[in-house]
């Protein structure tokens, strides 16, 4: 009787769950509608993008850039700290390209996190009315930054950000990216950002695009020096503060090669998975909990269970694939990766707890070759949720 019920639960939330996923998914405008027309004079525009250790993918993100199709556009490149050929390869783009301008960092001040420090050195030098925060890896097809830039415009938005398509090798890698994306979205609800109504917000490091006074009225990469989710926290910022926002889907203008392994990626989420549950062990185990509930148990029911608690959990799997197979076609990844389904909430899982015991075991995080105390990360830390400073309510 209590597999029976727990099935039960299970099943009204995964539905409730997917039902909300689909009909979120389908509010999100696509670039690809927007015409790549800007109103003139189009307003000047400031790409800030920082690299350590990057001369193997800078080469391609910043060539995608200087190919952008829009003159009235500066882009800074900020080399900071590398230790390998990352300072040569963007002192001979700018050689080639008058707009591109490059800052070498060698020192990080206390309590900043390296990239955002650079990041905020970067909007320091930048001229332009618009800032656009990107990746050293990430590559714009040629009207990207028109057709966001007529989305603005038209909308009278103050921060615009794009979901991107992930480039990944292997089936399990991708089905794995599908269900932490699935989880991530169905966490923000990106489509809600745009609502004025909602606290909902959404920031997305591939392209978080927005106005210079409303960087600077927010404080800034400042105000999450310390935070490793700088890009949701900018979203979460922007939004607290009253500005409009919104997130489109871009998935055919904006690529990343997110990870080239799945031992890449554990290592990866090892710096944020802690820090986006805002440090706290009981949003750890609630999460793990739901994880096991809904992710993990119905598979080994449909062989430890009878009718009908067999037939509900049968059910159960079916929402998934529905629900994880149309995240595939959304972002462009194959169906056939499904396969590795029932596997990747135990990688998940996996990735979440490693990167909290780690975490509390060292008493902090390594990233991009610097150590951050874990005190420090918690006393400048900024929830997901609360007020309007900055720590929003949810709604």
């Amino acid at each position: 009787m209590v597999l029976f019920t727990l099935s039960i639960l299970t099943l009204v939330v995964v539905l409730a769950f997917s039902v909300e996923m689909a009909m979120g998914t389908r509010r999100l405008k696509n670039l690809r509608s927007i015409p790549p027309e800007v109103h003139q004079p189009g307003p000047s525009v400031s790409i800030i993008v920082a690299a350590l250790n990057e001369e193997k993918s800078i080469g391609a993100a910043l060539n995608s850039l200087v190919n952008l199709d829009y003159d009235n556009l500066e882009i800074i490149a900020i080399n900071d700290r590398s230790t390998d050929g990352t300072g040569d390869v963007l002192e001979r783009l700018a050689r080639l390209h008058s707009n591109l301008h490059v800052l070498h960092i060698s020192e990080l001040p206390a309590d900043w996190l390296g990239k955002h420090h650079a990041l905020q050195q970067g909007a320091k030098m930048a001229e332009g009315d618009l800032l656009l925060f990107t990746d050293a890896d990430v590559t714009l097809a040629p009207s990207t930054l028109k057709r966001a830039l007529r989305r603005m415009e038209d909308r009278d938005l103050d921060h615009l950000t794009l979901l991107f398509t992930p480039e990944l090798p292997g089936g399990l890698l991708n089905m794995v990216v599908i269900e932490f994306g699935v989880t991530l979205a169905g966490f923000l609800k990106p489509w809600k950002a745009v609502d004025p109504k909602s606290s909902r917000s959404i920031g997305i490091g591939a392209f978080n695009m927005m106005r210079r006074t409303v960087y600077e009225e927010i404080g800034g990469h400042g105000k999450i020096a310390m935070s490793p989710i700088d890009d949701v926290m900018l979203g979460v910022l922007i939004k607290g503060h009253g500005f409009r926002q919104e997130c489109l889907h871009g998935g055919q203008f904006v690529r990343v090669p997110w990870y080239h392994s799945l031992p890449a990626m554990v290592r990866g989420l090892e710096k944020n998975s802690f820090a986006a549950l805002d440090y706290s062990m009981a949003k750890v185990v609630a999460v793990s909990i739901f994880m096991i509930v809904a992710g993990i148990w119905p598979w080994w029911a449909l062989f430890l269970t009878s009718d009908p608690t067999r037939a509900i959990n049968s059910a159960i799997i079916g929402c998934h694939i529905l629900l994880f197979g149309s995240a595939a076609h959304f972002v462009g990844i194959p169906k056939r990766h499904l396969i590795w389904l029932p596997v990747a909430s135990y990688i998940r899982l996996y990735t979440l707890w490693r990167a909290v015991v780690i975490t509390v075991r060292q008493g902090g995080i390594r990233w991009r070759g610097t150590f951050y105390p874990l005190a420090k990360l918690k006393a400048h830390h900024i929830p997901i949720q609360g007020d309007n400073n900055g720590k929003r309510t949810d709604t």
